[in-house]
């Protein structure tokens, strides 16, 4: 006979079973783990304390805290960073909400190949375009003390997440939020002036095809923002408007950090190739896929400046 649901002076145990059958019933991946979170999460403890405490009980606010956070995940299929709030990124904590893209532990590798070309000691200036919840503009800012971080983003949601994880890190005075499209927010603030590009720039695209939504899980196609996913028909689309743009807006041998889709290093390192970028590096993440591609520019295009519209990560 399952447990039903848990009130108060449920045990912890029959609590956490509760919760593991309720999510497994509604498809939740991982549905063992992620009770044993939630139910952390509704005590106000640490998740690995169940083991040692679990003869204790809920108190009826902790049980219909645990009820509730469970139907979010369940129910909704809410991806349990917006239940939580929050979400790890370089073993840092950072705020995430409905409406702005989750980090995916991918784009830490990303954040890594940046540090990597960069000494930490001099005053970079340094792109993050469609910057969401400021993940990556805060790690590489915390990690280059001397740096001054532009984090671009059209989505005003995004900008305020991102402005809250900059002011809880300390690095709200080094990291310069502007909103709009692609990279027209970093010309009008500073590509007035000759020879002021940026040294970096880095950029996690959306990168779906369009035609791979119907597979998503759910987690994904009912919450996240599409406009920060969807890629168009080839997945591609976004690495087309940028990278015309992105050779005026970095300075000769700036660095250009792509993350890419599964499948799509050889496509882009070819329109680098083609843009008139060099020195082409292509990293793949842990699990082998070519996850990053690394480029550098060899200065502006004399035609002046590239495409400035379209989507970006949110």
């Amino acid at each position: 006979m399952e447990p039903g649901p848990p009130g108060p002076g449920t045990r912890l145990v029959d609590a956490l079973a509760w919760g593991r059958a309720y999510l497994e019933s509604c498809g939740v991946p991982n549905a063992a783990l992620e009770a044993r979170v939630l139910l952390g999460e509704a005590r106000g403890r640490d998740p690995a304390e169940y083991f040692a405490q679990s003869s204790e009980v809920l108190q009826r606010e902790e049980a219909d805290r645990y009820r509730w956070l469970v139907g979010q995940r369940g129910d909704r299929r809410r991806p349990l960073q917006y239940v939580l709030g929050r979400v790890e990124f370089l073993s840092l904590p950072f705020v995430v909400r409905e409406g702005v893209f989750i980090p995916r532990p991918e784009t830490e590798l990303l954040v890594e190949e940046v540090l990597r070309r960069l000494a930490p000691a001099r005053p970079w200036r340094i792109i993050d375009l469609g910057t969401g919840s400021g993940v990556v503009a805060v790690c590489l800012a915390l990690r280059l003390p001397r740096a001054r971080v532009y984090a671009l983003d059209c989505s005003p949601a995004a900008l305020e997440v991102a402005a809250e994880n900059a002011r809880r890190h300390g690095v709200a005075e080094r990291v310069v939020l502007l909103q709009g499209d692609m990279l027209e927010p970093f010309f009008r603030a500073e590509g007035g002036r000759p020879g002021n590009g940026a040294d970096a720039l880095a950029c996690n695209p959306p990168y779906v095809a369009t035609g791979d939504f119907a597979s998503l899980q759910p987690e994904v196609a009912r919450h996240e923002p599409r406009e920060a996913l969807d890629g168009g028909p080839e997945g591609l689309d976004f690495y087309r408007r940028l990278l015309p743009g992105a050779r005026e807006a970095l300075a000769t041998g700036g660095i250009l950090a792509l993350e890419v889709g599964a499948g799509q290093a050889e496509a882009v390192s070819g329109m680098l190739e083609a843009g008139g970028f060099e020195r082409l590096e292509v990293i793949p993440d842990y699990a082998g896929v070519p996850r990053v591609v690394v480029a550098c520019s060899t200065g502006p295009q004399r035609s002046g400046r590239g495409a400035q519209t379209g989507g970006m990560r949110a």
